[in-house]
């Protein structure tokens, strides 16, 4: 069974998830309607980091409520970050591209893919606490 706190956390990574998804997906129809020969890969990339930058800050203080330096979980939240970008953007581009999905459509199923990936990563890694040394 799942604990309740893991459930809680869930939850309040769904809507800080979703208010960084939000703000990617803002980015990304305002490059694509207004940047001219922007290309749609390109574009979500950029948006896609505009988004993390906000999510790291929800994530620290809200979701995962952690204390400590932001060093040490800035490092791995870039790591993480860094690594689901490029599946982001291969996912992306293979629905866009290859499928021939509108940008939209092809953006919602590569944050979904992402969405599972960095709670999972994100959970057990990046935010994890460290246990407190014995004695």
């Amino acid at each position: 069974m799942l604990s309740t706190n893991f459930i809680n956390t869930f939850f309040r990574y769904l809507l800080s998830g979703g208010t960084a998804v939000s703000i990617q997906f803002t980015v990304l129809i305002l490059l694509m309607e207004n940047v001219p020969k922007i290309n749609a890969t390109v574009a979500a990339t950029i948006a896609f980091s505009i988004g993390c930058v906000v999510n790291y800050n929800i994530q620290y203080y809200w979701t995962f409520k952690v204390t400590g330096s932001h060093k040490r979980f800035f490092t791995r939240y870039i790591s993480v970050t860094l690594g689901t970008l490029g599946l982001n953007s291969s996912v992306f581009w293979y629905f866009h591209e290859c499928v021939h999905l509108s940008y939209l459509f092809s953006q919602f199923f590569s944050s979904g893919i992402v969405f599972i990936v960095n709670f999972l990563i994100n959970n057990f890694f990046t935010f994890k606490m460290p246990a407190p040394e014995s004695v």
